[in-house]
């Protein structure tokens, strides 16, 4: 239950570690072969443009509002209602904001379709359905960072 605990050492070390160096950030040489637009400029001495794997944001964008969620939870449970303010003013807000609307999409095009059944509590009786002990497809989580270690640039 480490990603769901409230943010402290342990569990942003946790998040973190999901990330590769970089960020999922990644150069492609000669790009137009895989019909990409162009990416972002590294030196004008690259031959190779830097994307970012879809993933890698996804995630990032997930723990931008984490983090933001437990900012608000600490002002509001410590009665910092001062601090808030400034939370909410934010210009990260704006990117929390659009970060809801792309794991909406990313979501929506991923769509995993794994029926999922309901837990039960501690007498038996079904619960919610939460979708822990149900198995999924995945993918390898461990060789896209490797892969993507392979590509990284530093960020």
């Amino acid at each position: 239950m480490l990603f769901q605990s409230p943010a402290n050492p342990e569990s942003d070390q946790a998040w973190f570690s999901l990330m590769p160096p970089g960020k999922g950030f990644v150069q492609v040489e000669d790009a137009g072969r895989f019909n990409l637009k162009p990416g972002l400029s590294i030196s004008a001495h690259s031959s190779g443009d830097m994307y970012n794997i879809a993933a890698f944001h996804q995630l990032d964008c997930l723990s931008s509002i984490r983090e933001y969620l437990w900012h608000l939870k600490f002002a509001v449970d410590t009665n910092k209602t001062e601090q808030l303010r400034p939370i909410l003013l934010d210009p990260q807000e704006d990117h929390i904001l659009s970060c809801f609307d792309y794991l909406r999409q990313s979501i929506m095009c991923a769509g995993d379709t794994t029926l999922e059944w309901p837990a039960e509590d501690s007498h038996g009786r079904q619960a919610t359905v939460d979708g822990w002990g149900v198995p999924h497809h995945c993918v390898d989580w461990n060789a896209l960072l490797e892969q993507t270690q392979q590509d990284v640039l530093p960020v």
